[in-house]
């Protein structure tokens, strides 16, 4: 039963991968350029082989938008405190407005974020 849990687990953000691209009508190779990634790596994400670090899903979810992009921030284990500092600052127009709670950073920051305290 838990090999079957993580399966699903895995299905579940691969697949979520997979829509997000296929619904931008994008290659592999366009995804990875816009995750600063490459089109191997995210080949790796789609066929679980390897999931995404948290400074990708936030690079995710900003790029899907709501609601999806709540699945994509709740994976790289932000909380919705932690969101207005990751926004796509044409969603949160106060961003720059207020210090990053994470980095104190007043700028949106999208990756300072995700690398300071967010990947493991």
């Amino acid at each position: 039963m838990r090999q079957e849990s993580r399966k699903t687990r895995y299905l579940e953000w691969a697949s979520r991968i997979i829509a997000l691209r296929r619904r931008m009508g994008i290659s592999q190779s366009e995804l990875g350029k816009l995750l600063n990634s490459s089109a191997r790596a995210v080949s790796r994400w789609e066929r679980g082989v390897q999931e995404p670090l948290a400074n990708i899903y936030i690079q995710l979810g900003n790029i899907t938008g709501d609601p999806e992009c709540w699945y994509f921030w709740g994976r790289a284990g932000l909380h919705s405190g932690d969101l207005k500092c990751v926004s796509c600052p044409r969603r949160v127009r106060d961003c720059k407005k207020n210090a990053c709670p994470i980095c104190k950073l007043s700028t949106p920051v999208l990756t300072d974020c995700a690398r300071r305290e967010l990947t493991w």
